[in-house]
């Protein structure tokens, strides 16, 4: 058994630009988080080049720095 993780990257990044426009933050980050942690257990390099350029762009910000700094603010105690 194994799950799938089929378009879950495009996914929440369209979830993550409608949040934002929508100024819903903790959800813009929340989905930017979940779009990199699906990306990164793919392990498709070509595919987190072509995500980490979009949302740079997209955004404003980098992304890895990013979601390093919300992974550390909502890290489980």
């Amino acid at each position: 058994y194994q799950k799938s993780f089929y378009l879950s990257d495009y996914f929440h990044y369209f979830s993550a630009l409608a949040s934002y426009r929508l100024e819903k933050f903790e959800d813009y980050a929340y989905h930017l988080a979940q779009c990199y942690t699906v990306i990164q257990y793919e392990g498709n390099i070509r595919k987190m080049q072509k995500f980490t350029n979009l949302i740079n762009v997209d955004f404003n910000i980098e992304f890895k720095d990013f979601v390093l700094e919300y992974l550390k603010q909502n890290k489980e105690e």
